[in-house]
């Protein structure tokens, strides 16, 4: 069924008191928030609609009894223009994708469309399966609705007014059982199980044999190479859930032969070339000292972050407790404890559980594991910090939060 989309306000001015008598009250909207109402109506009525002139012949129209009368449903929804953000009410989950097409003609491509399901309901999860099917996403817990007013514990899901990539609702859904399992659990700390996909290993795997570049002086050398991981799928497993981690190839760019800068995405890598081997002598390339700094800086953006070497992936993380207290880690501690010489014995492992074990004040600052290419596709741990009550586990569902609640 086709829908549109107008200003309440005008309902009010306008006085559609017909039309008044068949709504319950609005909700209250903030400063720079309006109140739209959508109305799901025939195919007819829209027909009809477009046929009359813009002013007062449509207005009576939309307060004609045979208009008011034929609704077949209707929701409200708050807007705000500059910020492009839309909130819903999850009341519409059974009839959203007809509230959507009103929402495509009325507001911006670029309009976050954004739902909250209390997770006490004990409908919660059927809702957002209906939600999940038309395109929302990117789930995460929250106590606040971005008009800043206190809700009760909600799953938020958001999409893009115009989507611009394909969703995967069973993927949603996924991320919302073990969002609400994270929530329930009560830990301080997030945590994920994580498995790289076989696009991404293949990738990681040739990493330390590319990024041959010209110099300045028409010399060839082999440059680091960086670029950003991202979850393309979450799988159920039993009771756990598998967040599969893939490589976006487009966002690949090279740095300097021993240097690059990463940018500040959930996941993200950076490779050690071979040609560093040779220069330093040496047959391991576990993390330097420059990538723990180099992590740090990169703060709680980041979930974790892999460094790609001839022998293995070194997957690096944020021990549970110093993750949540990052300004307060000591920076010379790090240059102090984590300067390990790459022509130490120590094998790969004896590496990982070297620095594993270094503490600073009683708790691990990070956590490294070691994974050789033969094991390239095992599922490991990682912890990671809350934002405010949610575990945001993809990069498209943070810069939305970021967006949001700015």
């Amino acid at each position: 069924m086709p829908s549109i989309l107008i200003d309440y306000e005008k309902i009010i001015t306008e006085k559609h008191t017909l039309l008044q008598k068949k709504l319950l009250q609005p909700p209250k909207a903030s400063k720079g928030f309006l109140v739209g109402l959508v109305l799901v109506t025939s195919e007819e009525n829209v027909r009809e609609i477009s046929k009359l002139p813009a002013g007062r012949q449509r207005i009576e129209f939309l307060n004609s009894p045979h208009f008011v009368n034929s609704l077949i449903n209707y929701t409200y929804v708050l807007h705000n223009t500059s910020k492009e953000v839309c909130l819903l009410n999850p009341d519409c989950a059974s009839y959203v994708g007809e509230v959507l097409p009103a929402l495509f003609a009325g507001l911006s491509a670029k309009t976050i469309l954004w739902v909250s399901i209390d997770v006490g309901d004990a409908n919660c999860v059927a809702t957002v399966k209906k939600f999940a099917k038309n395109g929302f996403n990117s789930p995460y817990i929250t106590n606040m609705s971005p008009l800043r007013v206190s809700i009760s514990p909600s799953i938020a899901l958001v999409r893009l007014n115009v989507p611009t990539e394909q969703y995967n609702a069973s993927a949603t859904l996924n991320k919302v059982l073990h969002a609400i399992k994270e929530y329930k659990g009560g830990d301080t700390a997030c945590s994920l199980k994580a498995q790289l996909a076989p696009r991404a290993i293949s990738f990681l795997r040739k990493a330390s044999k590319m990024g041959i570049t010209i110099n300045g002086d028409g010399k060839k050398s082999q440059k680091e190479l960086t670029g950003e991981l991202f979850v393309s799928n979450v799988e159920k497993n039993g009771n756990n859930f598998i967040y599969i981690i893939d490589i976006d190839e487009g966002s690949v760019e090279s740095g300097a032969e021993e240097d690059v800068n990463v940018n500040a995405t959930r996941y993200n890598f950076h490779s050690h070339p071979q040609e560093a081997y040779v220069r330093h002598r040496v047959d391991k390339a576990w993390p330097s000292l420059t990538d723990y700094l180099g992590f740090l800086k990169l703060g709680t953006n980041t979930i974790f972050h892999c460094v790609a070497t001839l022998e293995g992936v070194y997957v690096m993380s944020f021990g549970p407790y110093w993750g949540r207290r990052l300004k307060k880690v000591s920076k010379s501690f790090v240059q102090s404890h984590y300067d390990i010489d790459h022509r130490e014995s120590h094998t790969p492992q004896e590496y990982a559980q070297l620095v594993n074990n270094i503490k600073y004040k009683g708790q691990p600052i990070y956590h490294v594991e070691f994974i050789p290419w033969t094991e390239a596709g095992k599922v490991f741990n990682v912890s990671y910090s809350k934002i405010g009550l949610s575990c945001i586990a993809t990069e498209k569902g943070h810069r939305s939060y970021r967006k949001l609640y700015k």
